[in-house]
């Protein structure tokens, strides 16, 4: 009776610790994996239903097709989405923004603020790199305000905004700070000192710059 008793004990523990595993989900799957830098990723349940990505987000395609009697199914990957730009970008266009490198108020991003009036007006991109032809920026922080006008009827599908930032560390502050968000999860890669030194690391800048 005492070693049946047991076999049912180690049965059970192995049955409650098996069920919380089996509604977990990864947020993505690794497909190929060879270093921080290569790497081809499906963010989603069926491979075949969306492009692969790099662990970053970013479309890293990868696609398989395979024929059955002249019937060609696809079984890995999609093709990534083509964007027709209604605003132009700077590599596109040239274009000039309102801007200020002082702490707006509140409000700022609003067409009604009026204080945006004093602010400045220089041609994008805004950029401490001098061979790139801009706006010197070279503080902390910019604020832009750009007005643009739209040629015939407002497109009905989904918007899609580019937004381009040499540093990866400003970028997921500010975008935490305007969702709210209270706990950042980075992957922290190891890379030669000297590397690092010369050209500094994410993971490092979000941790130098948290609050």
């Amino acid at each position: 009776m005492r070693q049946k008793l047991s076999l049912c004990l180690v049965v059970s523990a192995l049955t409650v610790s098996l069920a919380p595993a089996q509604t977990l989900r990864p947020p993505a799957y690794p497909l190929v994996t060879h270093n921080p830098y290569f790497s081809v990723w499906a963010f989603q349940d069926t491979v075949a239903a969306a492009p692969t990505r790099h662990w970053t987000g970013e479309p890293q395609a990868l696609e398989g097709v395979v024929r059955v009697d002249g019937q060609a199914y696809q079984f890995l990957g999609r093709g990534a989405p083509e964007y027709r730009p209604l605003i132009p970008a700077a590599q596109e266009q040239p274009y000039s923004a309102q801007y200020t490198f002082a702490q707006p108020g509140n409000g700022w991003e609003k067409p009604t603020f009026a204080a945006a009036k004093t602010w400045k007006t220089g041609p994008a991109p805004f950029t401490d790199n001098k061979a790139l032809l801009g706006t010197a920026w070279t503080s902390h922080d910019v604020w832009v305000r750009r007005t643009v006008s739209v040629q015939g009827a407002l497109p009905k599908g989904r918007l899609a905004l580019l937004l381009s930032h040499d540093d990866d560390a400003g970028g997921i502050r500010s975008l935490a700070e305007e969702k709210g968000v209270g706990l950042i999860v980075a992957g922290a890669y190891g890379q030669a000192r000297l590397r690092e030194w010369a050209f500094g690391g994410v993971t490092r800048d979000v941790l130098l710059r948290a609050s």
